[in-house]
């Protein structure tokens, strides 16, 4: 628990390979949970507005891009348009060592 950087890579790595709009918003709450902020706002933003979200995802969605922006606003980077420059780049590995980290058979 708490590896947060795994758990994005495999929320990433699962929408690359099912273009599914909720894994999207889960890789973008462990980018919140990161502290990458500003990532985070423009993906939950993104999904809001290009992707097609069950009720309950796009509640959260909404909601998440509602925190991130309070955390960019905190940092004197504003919320609604933060570059997602200023947000650092992933730590995290490739989608091999989130199948490893998770016990797959995946080789």
């Amino acid at each position: 628990a708490g590896d947060f950087g795994t758990a994005c890579a495999c929320f990433e790595a699962a929408y690359a390979l099912s273009v599914r709009a909720g894994m999207l918003v889960s890789a973008a709450n462990m980018r919140l949970k990161l502290s990458h902020a500003a990532t985070a706002a423009a993906m939950y933003r993104f999904v809001l507005s290009e992707c097609s979200l069950l009720p309950a995802e796009q509640e959260m969605a909404s909601r998440k891009l509602g925190e991130a922006q309070a955390v960019l606003k905190g940092r004197g980077l504003g919320g609604e348009s933060a570059p997602v420059a200023s947000a650092p780049p992933p730590t995290f590995g490739s989608f091999e060592d989130c199948a490893s980290e998770m016990g797959s058979e995946r080789s």
